[in-house]
């Protein structure tokens, strides 16, 4: 009766410490998978963030391009505009005002050539209606 006894005491301690480990160790192992998880996402946010980096840079580099293009556009039609007339130094009013829409996106865009020179003989012209 006595092994018995102590049979009884040995296993009801391995179930005491079995359960003591269970309550002690899952709020342990539960903040260690939450903590693991935070860390993933965090590792997928910073590749999230690298991503939208590169695609940040890449189009400030279309646009970049995009503005250097609308530049030379705007300087080839301004130089149209001025060498079509600049024999007579008479404007039609139609082309006068669009060659002040052209100079004005030009400057909007910081464009900084001979254009300025360019504009300010064509306001001297006579402007006709035509």
């Amino acid at each position: 009766m006595e092994t018995v006894k102590n049979v009884m005491t040995v296993i009801s301690g391995v179930i005491l410490i079995g359960t003591f480990f269970s309550v002690v160790i899952k709020p342990i192992r539960l903040r260690i998978i939450g903590w693991v998880r935070k860390k993933t996402c965090a590792d997928e946010n910073d590749s999230d963030i690298n991503d939208i980096k590169e695609a940040i840079e890449k189009l400030t580099e279309m646009m970049e391009k995009s503005c250097s293009a609308s530049q030379a556009l705007l300087r080839n039609s301004i130089n149209h505009i001025y060498y079509k007339y600049f024999e007579s130094k008479e404007i039609p009013l139609y082309d006068k005002e669009n060659l002040i829409e052209l100079y004005s996106n030009y400057h909007s865009l910081n464009g900084n050539h001979y254009i300025d020179q360019l504009y300010e003989e064509t306001k001297t012209w006579t402007t006709i209606r035509g």
